[in-house]
């Protein structure tokens, strides 16, 4: 008879089976399936089952919208281009009435600075690159900013990467609106990265390149930099001044779908000219 015997694995079953007059009976059975397909056929099939399927990316009302506005507004001047903002509708209701939230943002930073020079020294040298490379300046008496980015630090200090960059918040709301609630954010039209990665392996040496302040080679027009408003002062003994960004402004809505567009565009424009690059700009961004 079957005994349960407790062991260090747990209890286990040990004996003789229980008897049963049942007799159990098999019918084995062999089935040959003979196909009459043609190998290329075979082959064909094998390599549909083993692909990934294309998809095609179906692009939304507001997606074409934001394209549209692209190709009608977008233009190069003396080699750069120039972008309109794609506002959903009329933005006029923003009247510059988060002045007073930017100037508290800035407040609240300059408070930290008393606790750390250091931070305040990489804050001005990073602005000050900002200006001096005229990717923005002061605002005129005559210039009615319509919104105010409030902007803050991000300093990354382990041993790896010791990365300072300042960041635009374009979400802060005014009146329960934020500038980025306003625009458009765009598709997005690069590759899917795993495409971009399967053919990056197809060669043996892999050559890889940087746009050095990507979205700061791209200018905003004159009446959207009015959107594009930010509070600064080097140090505490100068007056809060206002100041307009001029360019492409990471933090914003579109800047990535601006950004790429521009990229895209170069290859339509001069493709001709750079053949050879015109995949590369295209496919592999």
């Amino acid at each position: 008879k079957p005994k349960l015997i407790n062991s260090k694995f747990g209890w286990l079953v040990a004996g003789g089976g229980l008897h049963t007059k049942a007799k159990l009976k098999t019918k084995p059975i062999v089935g040959h399936a003979i196909s009459k397909q043609l190998l290329a056929h075979q082959v064909e099939q094998f390599w549909s089952l083993e692909s990934f399927p294309e998809e095609q990316k179906i692009r939304s009302v507001e997606d074409e919208i934001c394209e549209s506005h692209f190709v009608d507004t977008c233009r190069r001047v003396n080699g750069k281009f120039v972008v309109n903002l794609p506002f959903k509708v009329d933005p006029s209701v923003l009247q510059g009435n988060n002045r007073s939230r930017a100037e508290s943002c800035w407040l609240s930073t300059e408070r930290k600075f008393q606790k750390n020079e250091h931070l305040q020294k990489l804050y001005t040298e990073f602005m000050n690159t900002y200006l001096n490379m005229h990717h923005m300046i002061e605002a005129s008496p005559s210039d009615e900013i319509k919104y105010f980015i409030p902007h803050h630090h991000v300093w990354k200090t382990n041993a790896s990467d010791k990365t300072f960059r300042v960041v635009f918040n374009a979400s802060s709301k005014t009146h329960d609106l934020s500038l980025n609630d306003m625009l458009y954010i765009g598709p997005s039209i690069q590759d899917d990265l795993f495409n971009i990665i399967i053919r990056f392996r197809e060669y043996p040496i892999a050559i890889a390149g940087d746009i050095e302040k990507m979205y700061r080679q791209i200018w905003v027009s004159e009446s959207d930099q009015l959107y594009q408003g930010i509070i600064w002062r080097e140090s505490t003994h100068h007056p809060l001044k206002a100041y307009k960004l001029k360019t492409l402004t990471y933090g914003t809505a579109p800047a990535a779908f601006l950004a790429t567009r521009c990229i895209q565009k170069t290859a339509e424009l001069d493709g001709q000219s750079f053949p050879l690059a015109v995949n590369v700009i295209t496919r592999d961004f």
